[in-house]
């Protein structure tokens, strides 16, 4: 994993393949679709921004923020990202 940070932003460029994974969890499950994606991740305000490219269907955006001092703080510091 390689980390970057840059005004208050922190980048995380990973691999996320896990060794044996897919012969684990195909024992367990079908295959019914195999999805590739690029992911950029960053960090800011206890919030992790997943900015995803997958093949085939286009540029998704996903947050995730860590309740940390209550809902009421959580759910400000999301706002104060999507409403920037």
């Amino acid at each position: 994993m390689k980390m970057i940070t840059t005004g208050g932003l922190i980048l995380n460029c990973y691999n996320s393949q896990i060794a044996n994974g897919e012969k684990f969890f195909s024992n367990l499950f079908d295959v019914e679709v195999i999805v590739k994606k690029k992911r950029e991740l960053f960090y800011y305000d206890d919030t992790r921004i997943h900015l995803d490219t997958v093949n085939n269907l286009g540029k998704f955006l996903e947050l995730e923020t860590l309740v940390t001092n209550g809902k009421a703080d959580a759910k400000k510091r999301f706002e104060k990202i999507i409403c920037y």
